[in-house]
């Protein structure tokens, strides 16, 4: 009996095929620690182990561009993937998916650290937008399998059944939660002019549980809404980051329902009391114009048509009185005479003028006879001694020198001779 010899690459491509049919190998979900990691440029390579065994990981570098905390030796975390066969050394792998950090502890870290990332980048400061009060069309961004869609659902068919939902189902935890929501808020952001608002919701749940909606991918995607997001995550003591970049965040689908769409009972009562305030202000004019009416009816112009004529006449005459009044030849005929009366009494103020200019020369010459520069012109002199005029003989005495003044020059002589009664 002969036997048949296989290549090591023929048994290797089988197990590789027998790998790659098993339905359980297709989507594997691992915890455990890393080891054996060291960062490289492009693909990583690293081990997952537990107290008993390890396992190869390979973690493609547009994979693991989408982990957003830093990988290193000895993290716990999870990881999501299959399971692959490397023709060349005949290893088997887990190729991953996704990873995330394990255990409650773990991602209160790694809560920590995207929150003080997003907040240095100024996205959890954006400014809250207003809902539209009456939304015609309205996003709902949740599991469609979950309490929640049929809460919006009844809620906002009881309130306003006029307004329009479209279901954007999604994951809403588990290892591919975060991708899925944030492909949804972006699918709805390419088309956010067919709808007015967002809504994106989950029932309450673990803290494990809601994280995706902390994940970094998933705020991002929120913040970069061109419609105002409403949220509602799960109860009303959990708090996520899409939360704080939200521009409502409700306790309950309900209430986020309720927040967005109005009352239509409400409304009714509103439109009931405008209505009412309307009519009211109606027959409010009427009955003013009906007033008017009846006090037209009763004037006494109307009753007595000579009144009329009357009030005309004298309305008549008053302008003919205006018209005299304000007639170019008439103003023209006022001016003259006024004119005529300026040019006398001008007359009048140019002859007490001419009396004035002759008082004036007779005293500037009765002035210029008295001023001492004429009275020198005539041969006399003034005596001064030590600048002092000198009024009398007696006031001098022998050897005073004096100063005559005469009028084109002074003269300093000396008293020899004192002579008088």
């Amino acid at each position: 009996m002969s036997i048949e010899y296989l290549t090591v690459s023929a048994i290797t491509e089988y197990l590789r095929y027998k790998l790659a049919q098993d339905p359980y190998l297709k989507k594997v979900y691992l915890e455990g620690e890393i080891t054996n990691f060291r960062k490289r440029k492009q693909h990583q390579y690293f081990t997952l182990k537990d107290e008993n065994a390890a396992i190869n990981i390979t973690m493609f570098a547009s994979r693991f561009k989408e982990v957003d905390f830093e990988v290193e030796n000895g993290l716990k975390v999870t990881i999501s993937g299959h399971i692959d066969l490397y023709n060349k050394n005949g290893s088997y792998s887990l190729v991953a998916h996704s990873m995330q950090l394990a255990g409650e502890g773990a991602l209160n870290k790694r809560f920590e650290e995207i929150k003080n990332k997003l907040t240095k980048e100024g996205l959890f400061a954006k400014t809250k937008r207003g809902l539209p009060k009456y939304p015609k069309k309205i996003a709902v961004i949740t599991s469609q399998t979950g309490a929640v869609i049929h809460d919006i659902i009844r809620t906002v068919n009881q309130r306003f059944p006029m307004t329009n939902l479209v279901l954007y189902p999604t994951l809403v935890q588990g290892p591919e939660a975060a991708e899925n929501i944030a492909n949804q808020i972006n699918k709805v952001n390419e088309n956010y002019k067919d709808y007015d608002l967002v809504i994106v919701g989950r029932g309450g749940g673990s803290y494990e549980d809601l994280f995706c909606f902390n994940e970094e991918r998933v705020v991002r995607a929120a913040y970069e809404l061109n419609i105002p997001l409403v949220t509602s995550v799960g109860h009303e003591t959990d708090y996520t980051l899409i939360d704080q970049v939200a521009d409502y965040s409700a306790a309950t689908p309900t209430m986020a329902a309720e927040r967005t769409v109005p009352d239509r009972m409400e409304e009714m009562e509103i439109i009931k009391q405008l209505e009412a305030r309307m009519n009211a202000q109606v027959m409010q004019l009427l009955n003013n114009n009906m007033q008017k009416l009846v006090m037209l009816e009763n004037a006494s112009v109307l009753n007595n048509p000579e009144q009329i004529y009357k009030y005309q006449t004298l309305e008549v005459k008053q302008l003919s009185q205006n018209l005299y009044k304000y007639n170019p030849e008439k103003i023209i005929e006022d001016k003259l005479i006024e004119i005529k009366q300026l040019s006398k009494r001008l007359n009048i103020f140019n002859e007490k003028i001419e009396i004035y200019n002759q008082k004036l020369i007779t005293e500037i010459k009765r002035l210029e006879a008295l001023n001492p520069e004429e009275v020198l012109k005539r041969g006399y002199a003034y005596v001064t001694l030590n600048k002092k005029t000198v009024e009398s003989a007696k006031k001098l005495k022998i050897g005073d020198k004096l100063d005559l003044h005469f009028v084109d020059g002074n003269v300093k002589v000396v008293v020899e001779k004192l002579e008088g009664e």
